[in-house]
């Protein structure tokens, strides 16, 4: 329960008994998939209450400013900090530097803008059964694609987030992680959605991959970047295959 506790208390901003305590956890990791479920599942009631009440554009907006809340903008701090510095012309040691500087320059504020902007559109293009299902597998597959990634790559910095999460990282903890969010992508969107799922957690990789070229290893505000691309990539690509008809929301459950 402990570890539940914890990847509440770290990805999202609900209350939960001692948040100071536990929001750096090893035994966290292993529920990051179910919590990213049921933020999934919560940010979809949001996206089903909006579609309701407004036009798809509007409730994409209002979705997004409930993503960011939900979350303590927790990921897209990291994502701001990872930007600055991984496309900073310096050092490697200068780049470890920037990610600790709290400030966000240029690169940072591009990559926020072009990231949220890509979201909202993706979002607005779906219907509210669409937009739901992609707002649950986005949540689930960006938090399981960091659990193969705290495995099999090293800390940037000793000590930090990242090196304290790598414990729970385990092999059984990865692969159920990994199956959880293929799972849900079958159920949320069929084998398009599971493929959809799949291509995103090799995509996660390959930033990881080239993070760590840049950084020496992966830091806690890397796993926030990989965690909000990997979102954009679910709902950019759900909303590629709804567009051209190649994938249907919740194809088991009742007709819409």
């Amino acid at each position: 329960m402990g570890g539940l506790l914890a990847a509440i208390g770290l990805l999202t901003t609900l209350p939960v008994p001692g948040r100071r305590a536990v929001d750096l956890t090893p035994g966290a990791v292993r529920w990051f998939a179910p919590v990213g479920l049921f933020l999934g599942c919560l940010l979809a009631l949001v996206s089903a209450c909006a579609h309701w009440a407004w036009p798809a554009p509007v409730a994409a907006a209002v979705v997004i400013a409930a993503w960011a809340v939900a979350t303590g903008a927790l990921h897209l701090d990291g994502l701001a900090d990872t930007a600055d510095a991984a496309f900073a012309s310096v050092s490697r040691e200068r780049r470890l530097e920037i990610l600790r500087d709290v400030h966000h320059g240029t690169f940072g504020i591009a990559a926020l803008v072009l990231l949220l902007l890509l979201k909202w559109a993706a979002l607005a293009a779906l219907p509210g059964r669409a937009a739901a299902a992609a707002i649950i597998v986005s949540c689930v597959t960006g938090r399981a694609a960091l659990l193969p990634i705290l495995r099999h790559f090293p800390s940037a910095r000793p000590g930090g987030m990242a090196a304290t999460m790598r414990a729970g990282a385990t092999s059984l903890a990865t692969a159920a992680g990994i199956a959880v969010a293929l799972g849900v992508g079958l159920i949320t969107g069929g084998l398009a959605g599971m493929g959809i799922a799949a291509f995103v957690t090799v995509a996660s990789l390959l930033e990881a991959w080239w993070l760590a070229r840049r950084f020496g290893g992966i830091s806690g505000d890397a796993c926030g970047a990989i965690v909000e691309t990997g979102e954009m990539l679910t709902l950019l690509a759900m909303s590629a295959l709804a567009n051209h008809g190649w994938m249907h929301a919740f194809p088991f459950g009742p007709a819409a």
